[in-house]
């Protein structure tokens, strides 16, 4: 342990008389979190601190609060759970989380590859739900993508995943205060919709692009805008995706018309959330029943040929 990293201060302390800071789990620019554990209740905990740092030089503090404010008004077994926000005694707000076990879907991504349709339509469906319910309560969250969504270890054909990071969620209402400079474009600008790169007003709309922007990443290995900086985002504003079978050679003209919907430039052509995942298991599920169907017709073909077929389950 490196004893001058301003970091490990924390470390060993107890916060509010019940919160133990055993070890730093990760750092960045706006702060530090820290693995610990919940002495009261003996449950394992993240605790999140704004560093001193961008507590002076951006909104970093009032955002944690406002995160943890909105985690509360919505709560969903597909969010991740507030337990606790707090001032530490120099200032800097804190904020106590559910300690989740598992992936985020960038390193699920990273390590197993892409994912087939249905598998992505099973991941994605409690992230619809939660949607749903955020976008009910006049929540968007406006930074969704592969490391905001947190797959649970567990059943494999019953994933669980929680949504992360709400550090740049705002209520959907004229009145709310939005902690961001007039023009700027809030979120990260491979996922971030066309409305928002031209200067209109983010929606619950704008939380369905980026979803479909992960799924298709998630598919394709690639993003249906490639580009960075100024390029990218003059790209969405003004042309249209690529389309999914150029990555995905296999992908049926269902599956296909999933994403044109999805990502569609006009917010209000794009399906919900969870029609969006619904589209997407109906398009997976025929192109399964399809690909058995044309398995059938093969082995079939081959019989009246007289060829020898291998088991199905040798085939692959």
């Amino acid at each position: 342990m490196d004893e001058n990293d301003p970091a490990q201060g924390l470390v060993g302390r107890v916060l509010h008389g019940r919160f133990a800071v055993w070890d730093v789990l990760a750092r960045g620019g706006m702060g530090v979190l820290y693995a610990g554990r919940d002495t009261q209740l003996d449950r394992a905990v993240v605790i999140k601190v704004v560093g001193p740092h961008a507590l002076r030089s951006s909104a970093a503090g009032p955002r944690l609060v406002r995160e943890a404010q909105l985690l509360r008004r919505v709560q969903h077994a597909s969010i991740v759970a507030v337990h606790e926000v707090g001032l530490l005694e120099t200032g800097e707000p804190f904020l106590v989380m559910e300690r989740l076990e598992g992936r985020d879907l960038r390193r699920v991504l990273e390590e197993d590859g892409t994912l087939s349709p249905a598998q992505l339509a099973a991941i994605l469906a409690p992230v619809a739900d939660a949607l749903s319910a955020l976008h009910a309560a006049n929540v968007l969250h406006r930074d969704l993508k592969p490391e905001n969504l947190f797959l649970l270890e567990g059943r494999v054909e019953r994933p669980r995943v929680k949504i992360l990071d709400f550090g740049l969620a705002m209520l959907d209402e004229r009145s709310a205060e939005r902690f961001t400079r007039s023009g700027q474009i809030v979120g990260t600008h491979d996922y971030v919709a066309p409305e928002c790169v031209r200067g209109e007003r983010a929606s619950a709309a704008s939380d369905v692009y980026a979803l479909a922007t992960t799924a298709f990443e998630l598919l394709t290995g690639h993003l249906p805008f490639e580009g960075r900086g100024l390029d990218l985002l003059l790209a969405k504003a003004s042309e249209a995706p690529t389309d999914l079978a150029a990555f995905l050679p296999s992908a049926s003209p269902a599956l296909c018309e999933v994403f044109v919907a999805a990502l569609a430039p006009d917010p209000s052509r794009r399906p919900t959330a969870v029609q969006l995942v619904q589209t997407l298991a109906r398009a997976a599920s025929d192109d399964v029943l399809q690909a058995r169907g044309d398995a059938s017709l093969d082995t079939a073909g081959h019989a009246v040929d007289g060829a020898s077929m291998p088991p199905s389950s040798a085939r692959r």
